[in-house]
This record gives C-alpha cells, sequence and structure tokens, in this order.
C-alpha cells in the first residue's frame, strides 16, 4: 500500500509548500515545495529502518 501522501491544497498552492503524511505513523509536515523529494526519501527510509530493526527483533524473539 502507499506509505506517503502529499497534499497540495490552495493553502499550500499559496504559500508555496505541501504537506507529507507518513501514512503509516500518520505524522503530517509541511514543507517548502524544493524539499519535497528530500522530506520523502526521509520518511521513507526511517519506514525501511523501522522495519529492517521489527525484524531483527523479532528474530531475537524466535532464537530464545
Amino acid at each position: 500500500g502507499m506509505k506517503v501522501a502529499l497534499v497540495l491544497g490552495a493553502d499550500e498552492v499559496v504559500s508555496a509548500q505541501v504537506a507529507v503524511k507518513d501514512l503509516v505513523s500518520g505524522e503530517q509536515v509541511t514543507v517548502a515545495r524544493a524539499d519535497v523529494p528530500k522530506k520523502v526519501q526521509e520518511m521513507l527510509a526511517s519506514m525501511v529502518s523501522s522495519d529492517i530493526t521489527a525484524g531483527f527483533g523479532n528474530m531475537v524473539a524466535v532464537a530464545q
């Protein structure tokens, strides 16, 4: 499923910003349009890191 959503409403258009929402955690931040790719990459990297950490935690629990 989708992990990140971009919201570009009337307020964002006027302020030259975009709301970036993490659909997993529900966190939403507003960033300058130029910063959107970086923010999306950060969010996706954080999700991958969390998935990997959770996977290792599950492996340790099973091994015990």
